[in-house]
């Protein structure tokens, strides 16, 4: 599917951009071992992201998770506004300052719990769509809406609970245009 997707771009636009796009699997690796491998708690999240060196907690939190709930008008669904507990770690990685949050809300939303990385300067998202999907799907989730080339999401109740993940390359979480967020929203 990506290479039919790759071809359409192409044709239609011709731009070096397009030309130039790889499969980029690192961020999203990134993703995985903070947010998706593993037992999915808060607890165990935040246990992972601690024990990589690489994460440097930090004090100030620049990351609005409020707008995390503004990517799709479905904010019903999830709503990332205002935290009960928000930590923030960032660390350097192929140049760019990345950075991780968790963040916990109301236990009687859906997605009580956020994980989520955001990282600057990401052209668009389909680079990282093939990645993205293989970590979703190894959760159990299933592909639920798409944008090309800046938005995709999966959802589903593989543990009986629900789960979602998104990916979207025009994240306002940070305030810049190029920035990329990949999330996990999940119960307890």
């Amino acid at each position: 599917m990506r290479a039919a997707l790759l071809a359409v771009a192409l044709c239609i636009s011709g731009s070096p951009t397009f030309a130039a796009i790889q499969d980029e699997t690192a961020t999203v690796a990134l993703f995985e071992n903070a947010c998706t491998r593993g037992q999915i708690s808060f607890e165990a999240r935040e246990a992972a992201i601690a024990a990589d060196p690489a994460w440097k907690p930090m004090d100030a939190m620049d990351i609005d998770v409020a707008k995390f709930s503004i990517v799709k008008s479905n904010s019903i669904n999830f709503d990332y506004r205002q935290p009960l507990l928000q930590k923030q770690w960032s660390r350097e990685f192929e140049g760019r300052t990345v950075r991780v949050v968790l963040a916990r809300f109301d236990p009687k939303r859906r997605y009580p719990s956020l994980c989520a990385i955001v990282v600057p300067d990401v052209e668009n998202a389909l680079p990282h769509w093939d990645a993205f999907k293989a970590a979703s799907q190894a959760i159990g989730l299933k592909a639920k809406s798409v944008d090309l080339v800046h938005y995709v999401e999966y959802s589903g109740q593989p543990t009986g609970t629900p789960m979602r993940t998104d990916m979207f390359s025009r994240s306002p979480v940070l305030g810049g245009r190029k920035d990329m967020h990949m999330t996990l929203g999940f119960q307890p």
